[in-house]
């Protein structure tokens, strides 16, 4: 069988962030790749679970490139990187502590490939930051938090995309629950001063995502 970082993928994006991920996390034991590849297969079946409409691989395809846009003001580009990648490996939306299992996973992982702990609690930082989206000391959780809303922010016919997605996953709900649990999401994110928490993304975002959110709430 074709190793995973070699050829085998139909689609361009997990190729490139299988890539991606092999050279990340190559630093500290550069010659472990069977085991790099094993945690590279359990992350990509998590994120091609047929129930994942948007919080699959295009959402983190998306968070990664997205990146590459803001470099400049990143501290920690590759646990940044991790992060994004991990973020989502863990994702029921029956469950409520997604983030927590996510953050373990990615400690787990990066552990075994020799990452040392302030690494390891940098990334997590990271992944448990989505949990609520507030703002955050460091700059690094700022723009990831940012990167993983964007989709708010875009015009409205990407936006109506999104959102049938997002009810495509919470299928298991009937439209009563589904309405007031999203309701309640979008309204709490509206009180807020801001939805997003870096000067890059509020200039560019903002006034177009909150445009956005009461359209939805509107059809809700």
């Amino acid at each position: 069988m074709a190793g995973i970082f070699g050829l085998g993928f139909a689609t361009t994006y997990p190729m490139n962030i299988a890539s991606r991920y092999l050279h990340l996390t190559s630093k500290y034991r550069p010659k472990d790749t069977a085991l790099r590849e094993e945690a590279w297969q359990g992350i990509m079946r998590n994120y091609q679970s047929i129930f994942r409409r948007y919080h699959n691989l295009d959402h983190i395809s998306d968070m990664l490139t997205k990146l590459q846009g803001i470099s400049e003001f990143i501290h920690h580009p590759m646990d940044t990187e991790l992060a994004i990648i991990y973020h989502d490996v863990v994702y029921d939306p029956v469950m409520s502590d997604n983030e927590e299992q996510s953050a373990d996973r990615a400690r787990a992982d990066l552990s075994s490939f020799g990452f040392p702990v302030d690494r390891l609690d940098r990334i997590a930082a990271c992944i448990l930051a989505t949990k609520d989206h507030r703002h955050a000391e460091s700059q690094d959780v700022n723009y990831l938090l940012d990167l993983d809303l964007s989709i708010w922010g875009q015009t409205p016919e990407v936006y109506r995309a999104y959102c049938k997605k997002i009810r495509e996953e919470y299928i298991m709900f009937p439209d009563a629950v589904y309405r007031a649990g999203r309701r309640k999401i979008l309204h709490n994110f509206l009180d807020r001063d801001a939805l997003y928490h870096t000067h890059y993304f509020r200039s560019r975002l903002e006034t177009r995502a909150r445009i956005n959110i009461e359209n939805e709430l509107r059809l809700l």
